[in-house]
């Protein structure tokens, strides 16, 4: 009985962080299976919580899934935790606040964002949401919604 599995003896299959985060990006990228890349994602999270990179990429499948509060959630508790907030961090916040049309709270972010990094990568997608912001309150009138109680029809819609 020079077999375990003769010998009947269970080996436990212990990954590392490391293994679960690769594990995620891979269906992320790959074939975009967003229940698979959140479930190795936040394995690889909840095994390292103060891991930027494990951090961001948890946030990052939530927002994709429109989770916006629990990515938002993911990040908030991440900065809480962290001496220097980088601009990707900072830009994931500002994302998650434009899912939950919290144009105030995106656009503080944004500013934020361009002011650590003014040409970094997110520079330019920071400018984007800045525009779109700007361009609401004009959006919403070209498409009717002027008052209180067009935006209560639509809650009544969703």
């Amino acid at each position: 009985m020079n077999n375990d599995r003769e010998a009947g003896i269970v080996v436990p299959f212990r990954q590392n962080a490391a293994f679960y985060y690769q594990r995620g990006n891979k269906y992320l990228s790959d074939n975009e299976d967003l229940v698979r890349a959140e479930q190795y994602l936040r394995k690889a999270y909840e095994m390292e919580p103060g891991r930027e990179e494990y951090v961001l990429a948890f946030a990052e499948v939530l927002h994709r899934m429109h989770r916006f509060e629990e990515s938002l959630s993911v990040l908030l508790t991440s900065i809480k935790d962290a001496d220097e907030n980088s601009p990707e961090t900072i830009f994931g916040i500002a994302s998650d606040f434009m899912g939950l049309e919290e144009f105030a709270a995106a656009e503080q972010c944004c500013n934020l964002c361009l002011q650590r990094d003014p040409d970094g990568p997110y520079a330019e997608r920071a400018l984007d949401i800045l525009e779109l912001i700007k361009d609401a309150p004009e959006l919403e009138a070209q498409i009717g919604l002027v008052g209180n109680e067009d935006l209560a029809l639509l809650d009544e819609i969703h």
